[in-house]
């Protein structure tokens, strides 16, 4: 991509487009969150991503959204959790003396999130590998 072409923006994301999102990938969880990396999973992932769109853009009130952009979304998703997952472990004891977070303040997951949490438990829990 050169300096003079910009890339093409999608709209965002609506609440009900990343519930219709997340209720699809529940569908397709084995195929999705399968973690073999080789060129015939990596297909059938894509193939379900473009599934994926062609559904949620028949449905959708916003706008178009491509395969890769669902597939960015979800990563997106996976990520947001993950992060608020390692504040609510790590704030109520900090390190270095003070007071502990009131535990109000701390940010709670929201449903879509629980849903994604849901998915892949193990992948969340910060459990130790053997």
């Amino acid at each position: 991509m050169s300096l003079k072409e910009k890339r093409e923006r999608s709209t965002n994301f609506i609440e009900s487009e990343l519930e219709l999102l997340v209720d699809l990938v529940v569908r397709h969880n084995k195929v999705l969150e399968n973690k073999k990396t080789d060129t015939v999973a990596e297909n059938v992932k894509n193939k379900i991503f473009e599934l994926l769109a062609k559904q949620l853009n028949s449905k959708s009130l916003n706008g178009y959204c491509s395969e890769k952009c669902l597939k960015l979304k979800y990563e997106n998703l996976k990520k947001t959790v993950k992060i608020k997952l390692r504040d609510v472990k790590s704030k109520p004891c900090p390190t270095g003396g003070g007071r502990a977070v009131p535990q109000n303040t701390i940010k709670k997951l929201s449903s879509i999130q629980e849903t994604i949490r849901s998915l892949n438990p193990l992948a969340f829990s910060g459990a130790t590998s053997l």
